[in-house]
């Protein structure tokens, strides 16, 4: 029975969504929120804790820096899990209602779910001042991952330097690229997804 049912948990460990690369040097998250998981991003894609820890599922890919894009309309402004992501913009910061945020994060003990992370007024900016601070100095060695969400990793951005790391490998199709990081006059991200067939 035992031994059953730690083949059982392997299986359902195997069903779990994950990025299919062992390290990322950022991750990209266009939105976060309470209807995306009740921590605001799974902690198991990220590879995050609600209380600070870093790096700490062996079985999710090692996620040096977490860029948050936005938060999901129907978080309310209830930004539970912003502290998990290490740089985000002014304009997320202002959009969350603090008290909801609060209310949340103390009531399930979790304070480094709440911490505000340094943020930038610019996505640019975001990205110009932490990729340096994940060790590398190269911008094209950056291994990049893009997701909508936590919730949605059937679509994801890979950076050129990963895609051999996914080609061949099983349940993953790449379906084109390589695109390029834009970004608009605002100095903000244009959306990856718009190039992408099926996005």
């Amino acid at each position: 029975m035992e031994e059953r049912e730690e083949r059982n948990l392997e299986l359902v460990k195997s069903w779990m969504p994950r990025i299919p690369v062992p390290e990322v040097d950022l991750l990209i998250v266009d939105q976060m929120g309470k209807d995306i998981s009740g921590s605001g991003m799974d902690t198991k894609v990220i590879n995050r804790g609600v209380y600070g820890e870093y790096n700490i599922w062996d079985t999710a890919p090692k996620v040096h820096r977490v860029f948050v894009r936005g938060l999901s309309p129907k978080s309310h402004g209830n930004a539970v899990g912003i502290g998990m992501a290490d740089v985000t913009t002014t304009r997320v910061v202002e959009s969350v209602d603090w008290a909801a945020t609060y209310v949340n994060g103390l009531t399930s003990n979790a304070f480094g779910a709440i911490r505000t992370p340094v943020h930038f007024a610019t996505e640019r900016e975001c990205m110009e001042r932490v990729w340096p601070t994940a060790g590398i100095f190269d911008p094209a060695e950056l291994r990049i991952a893009w997701l909508r969400n936590t919730l949605e990793l059937g679509l994801l951005g890979l950076s050129e330097n990963l895609r051999p790391l996914v080609e061949g490998h099983p349940g993953v199709e790449v379906v084109g690229g390589p695109w390029e990081l834009l970004f608009d006059p605002a100095g903000n991200l244009v959306d990856l997804w718009e190039e992408i067939p099926g996005g």
